[in-house]
């Protein structure tokens, strides 16, 4: 009983902070043990169901669209749940400020992009891949995609207002450069530049390697968009014609003939660097225990409820 409740001694320091987060920090904690986790909005078994989800609706929206209805609503279902946490989160003070954006950036994920970009399409005629949840007499999918949009922007900038007084721990916020907040979806660039400048020089080398490949991809992707255009370029700018730059036409003719460069350059690639980004940010928030409670359990459920149907 005596080590149960001495939550100060050094091997039970694990059991104070799980007590002191579980209580929930002040607006003005003074930052003694950094971030508090947030397993409930940032949890590893989270991002990984969010990875899989947005994962698993990408391909069926670029390989199999007649089959996207049921995978729409599963993606929209997700943006909304972390919305609607993050604003109840907030208006309780329960929320840190870099979990409201990681959780921004959890729904701002290149499929959110996408279908947000479609759904404005739509208002006018456009977009013919996602006529199935845009099209004509689909008012509801359209309005609820907008609505999120809407909110998704409204919380950005909410969280971008510096002193504002609902985020918990504020006092943390001063312990970490202000680019962590203000440029999140440059995150993986910022770490990288800093890795770059404070490396020393006999692991520099070291660095570098790993640098070149997890960019090999983009600089493959990039090979192949410039072999692709000079083997089409005859279909691209018929001869007798003048020069143009011909966006759309060099981009319909590669896509076409070339669809991997597409799933390479919209799918994969932004995909990567938006898991990058937020396991970037669950580095510094320190989200990174399994933790099987309620919040992680249920939404792992519902992803696996989502791939049986």
């Amino acid at each position: 009983m005596v080590n149960f409740l001495n939550l100060t001694a050094e091997k039970s320091f694990a059991k104070f902070f799980d007590a002191y987060c579980a209580v929930g920090p002040a607006q003005d904690d003074g930052c003694a043990y950094g971030w508090c986790p947030n397993s409930d909005l940032a949890g590893p078994l989270i991002r990984i169901a969010a990875y899989l989800i947005t994962s698993l609706v990408t391909v069926i929206l670029y390989y199999e669209p007649d089959a996207l209805v049921e995978s729409f609503w599963s993606q929209l279902l997700t943006v909304y749940a972390f919305l609607i946490t993050s604003i109840i989160s907030i208006s309780k003070s329960n929320l840190t400020r870099i979990h409201a954006v990681m959780a921004t950036g959890l729904v701002g994920s290149p499929l959110s992009i996408y279908i947000f970009i479609y759904a404005i399409r739509s208002m006018w005629g456009g977009g013919d891949r996602m006529n199935g949840v845009f099209g004509r007499g689909q008012i509801l999918n359209r309005t609820l995609v907008l609505l999120a949009f809407g909110i998704w922007l409204s919380l950005i900038i909410y969280i971008l207002v510096p002193n504002t007084i609902h985020f918990s721990q504020r006092s943390c916020e001063t312990e970490y450069n202000p680019l962590i907040f203000k440029g999140f979806f440059f995150l993986p660039l910022v770490i990288l530049k800093f890795i770059l400048a404070d490396t020393d020089p006999e692991s520099r080398a070291l660095v570098r390697f790993i640098v070149f490949l997890v960019t090999l991809p983009i600089i493959l992707t990039i090979l192949g968009w410039m072999f692709a255009i000079f083997r089409k370029q005859r279909e691209i700018w018929p001869v007798g014609q003048p020069f143009r730059p011909r966006v759309y036409t060099v981009w319909s003719t590669v896509v076409i003939h070339y669809p991997f460069i597409q799933f390479m350059s919209v799918v994969f690639i932004p995909t990567g660097y938006w898991v990058a980004m937020i396991e970037f940010g669950a580095i510094v928030s320190d989200d990174s225990q399994f933790l099987t409670n309620f919040g992680q359990a249920s939404f792992c459920n519902f992803v696996s409820w989502n791939k049986k149907s």
